[in-house]
């Protein structure tokens, strides 16, 4: 048998099914208020000549309301932000590990020296491998008193310093200075030490290199920003 569906107002049949037995279903799913009606149905047979039923006793169908459509956009709008917080958390995180590591990477080398202090103008001289730098700093107590730039002395030193250039200093009384030498892959501090009698030979520098404390701290890091990638990936899939 063939079953068709037909609607009140609408011409020509709906639907149709042929099931395999004698009763025939017309599912509604999703109904809408344009699906109210009166809905009847009839059923051809598949004999030769074909013949038709009479049409069924309409059935009403009254669709009263549709459920609300679930507005998920405070949802994605906090999930949005939870994400760009997180992102940007590791961003910070990937910075200053990055910094962290060229900070580390370039070493320390330092050397105590003591000079003679025996006159009233002491002059300081430096190692011809430290005169080929351009960049140099004479520090004492934490306070910068002359400069080298551009393989130039500045002309702004302290009132301590007599006379300053890229060979060494003269100072205008016995002080205790460092000087530091900037370069590119490493840098120096030469402690001078003011004593009397002659100069004693240079101590051999230390260079300071990553320790297991770093190491631990680093691999922290390594592992936080994992922990944090797989919580990015978590508030994306929700």
């Amino acid at each position: 048998m063939r079953f068709l569906l037909y609607k009140a107002g609408v011409l020509g049949a709906l639907r149709h099914t042929e099931p395999a037995g004698n009763k025939g279903e017309f599912p509604i799913t999703n109904a809408r208020r344009e699906d109210s009606g009166n809905y009847t149905c009839c059923y051809q047979t598949q004999n030769e000549p074909p013949s038709w039923s009479y049409y069924s006793n309409p059935v009403e169908l009254l669709v009263r309301g549709v459920p609300p459509k679930l507005d998920y956009t405070l949802g994605n709008i906090i999930r949005l932000g939870l994400g760009a917080g997180v992102l940007l958390f590791l961003a910070l995180i990937i910075a200053e590990t990055m910094c962290s590591i060229a900070a580390v990477g370039k070493s320390i080398q330092e050397e105590t020296v003591c000079y003679p202090c025996n006159n009233a103008h002491p002059r300081i001289n430096i190692s011809e491998d430290n005169q080929k730098e351009s960049e140099m700093q004479w520090v004492s107590k934490n306070k910068t008193i002359a400069r080298i730039s551009g393989g130039k002395p500045l002309e702004n030193h302290s009132m301590e310093v007599l006379n300053v250039d890229n060979k060494g200093i003269t100072l205008m009384k016995c002080l205790n200075l460092t000087l530091h030498v900037l370069s590119d892959k490493e840098e120096k501090k030469i402690h001078y030490k003011a004593m009397g009698g002659s100069p004693t030979p240079p101590k051999d520098g230390q260079h300071l290199v990553p320790n297991r404390a770093y190491g631990l701290a680093y691999s922290g890091r390594i592992v936080l920003i994992l922990l944090v990638s797989l919580l990015a990936a978590h508030f994306a899939l929700l």
